[in-house]
C-alpha cells in the first residue's frame, strides 16, 4: 500500500514538474516572438565634435626662454574634418613673440570620425598636434602674480545626421502617427532634441507633417558659414529628408519646410506629400553648419 502511493506521488510530481517546464517554455517562446525590443542606436552619440587640451607650456615658463604651444586635437564626433578645413586661432599672439600672419593653424590631415564598429566596440576619431613653435615672452606681465592666459580658438565645419522612427499609418495599426517620436542623433555639438507628427489622409494620399527643435548641446556656437557674424550665428541647415526611398534635397527644403535655415530652440514643422500608407520608416536628417569653440589654460612668467 504505501509502495503504490509512493509510486502515484512520484507520478503526480513528474507530472507537475513537466508542466511548469512546458510553462517556461512557453513563456520564453512567447517573449522572443511578441516582446517589443527598442532599436539600437546607430551612432556611437555624444555632445561633441572636436576636443582639445594643451600638452605644452606646462604651468611654468621662464620670461626670454623659448617653448612650443602645442595643442592636442581629437575628433571626438561622427562627422570627420578634411585636411584643412579647421583652424586654429592663437589670441593675442604678439604676447608669445609670434606673427600674427602665423597665429591661424589649420589641421594637417584629416580627422577622422568616431565610428561604431560592432556592438560596444567604438574606434576612436582622428588626432593632431597643433603646434606654435619658438613662442617666447619677452616683456614683463603687469597682472596678479604673473598669471598669463592662453587662448586658441577652434572653427571648423560640422555635420549632425539625426533618425526618427516616423509613422504613416492613420488608422493606428501599424504604429502611432500622432505622437513624440524617440530622435537618435550621431555624435555631434547640435541634436534635435524633440520630434512630434502627424500623419493625414487626403484626397491627394498620406500627408506626414512633423514638427521638431534643434538644440546646441556642444557648449559652443553654430554658424552658418564661416563668418560667425550676428546674421549667421546660432543657425543651421539642414542639406537633406530622407524618408523611405525618397530624398529631399537642399532644394525642396525651403518648399516642405518654409525655410532654408533653421534656429536654435525653434520650433519648425515640415510635410512631406504622397508618402508610402500604413509603414513605419526611418525619416534621416542630414544637418550642416561651423562650429566654435575655444580653448583655454593659464600659466605662470618666472622672471
Amino acid at each position: 500500500m504505501a509502495a503504490k502511493y509512493k509510486k502515484t506521488k512520484e507520478k503526480k510530481l513528474l507530472k507537475f514538474s513537466l508542466l511548469v517546464l512546458f510553462l517556461l517554455g512557453l513563456l520564453l517562446f512567447s517573449g522572443c516572438i511578441g516582446g517589443e525590443k527598442p532599436p539600437s542606436s546607430a551612432f556611437v552619440g555624444g555632445k561633441d565634435g572636436l576636443v582639445a587640451s594643451f600638452e605644452s607650456p606646462q604651468d611654468q615658463v621662464i620670461m626670454g626662454v623659448p617653448f612650443e604651444i602645442i595643442l592636442r586635437v581629437q575628433n571626438k564626433g561622427e562627422c570627420p574634418i578634411p585636411t584643412g578645413s579647421a583652424n586654429f586661432t592663437l589670441n593675442n599672439p604678439r604676447l608669445f613673440g609670434i606673427d600674427e600672419s602665423n597665429a591661424t593653424k589649420q589641421n594637417s590631415e584629416d580627422l577622422s570620425e568616431t565610428k561604431l564598429r560592432g556592438e560596444n566596440v567604438v574606434s576612436e576619431g582622428g588626432v593632431e598636434l597643433i603646434t606654435w613653435e619658438n613662442a617666447k615672452i619677452s616683456t614683463l606681465i603687469v597682472t596678479e602674480q604673473q598669471q598669463i592666459p592662453i587662448n586658441v580658438v577652434m572653427s571648423y565645419p560640422y555635420n549632425t545626421t539625426s533618425i526618427v522612427y516616423a509613422c504613416t499609418s492613420t488608422s493606428g495599426k501599424v504604429c502611432q502617427p500622432t505622437e513624440e517620436k524617440q530622435v537618435q542623433n550621431s555624435g555631434a555639438p547640435i541634436h534635435i532634441k524633440s520630434f512630434k507628427q502627424t500623419a493625414i489622409k487626403t484626397a491627394e494620399g498620406i500627408r506626414l507633417r512633423f514638427g521638431f527643435i534643434f538644440e546646441n548641446v556642444g557648449g559652443g556656437t553654430a554658424s552658418l558659414d564661416q563668418s560667425f557674424s550676428e546674421s549667421s550665428i546660432n543657425q543651421v541647415n539642414i542639406t537633406s529628408i530622407k524618408f523611405g526611398n525618397k530624398i529631399y534635397n537642399s532644394s525642396n527644403i525651403t518648399s516642405i519646410c518654409g525655410t532654408s535655415t533653421f534656429a536654435m530652440d525653434t520650433e519648425y514643422w515640415c510635410t512631406l506629400q504622397d508618402v508610402p500608407e500604413e509603414i513605419e520608416d526611418q525619416l534621416v536628417f542630414n544637418i550642416s553648419y561651423y562650429y566654435q569653440q575655444s580653448v583655454s589654460k593659464t600659466i605662470s612668467l618666472v622672471t
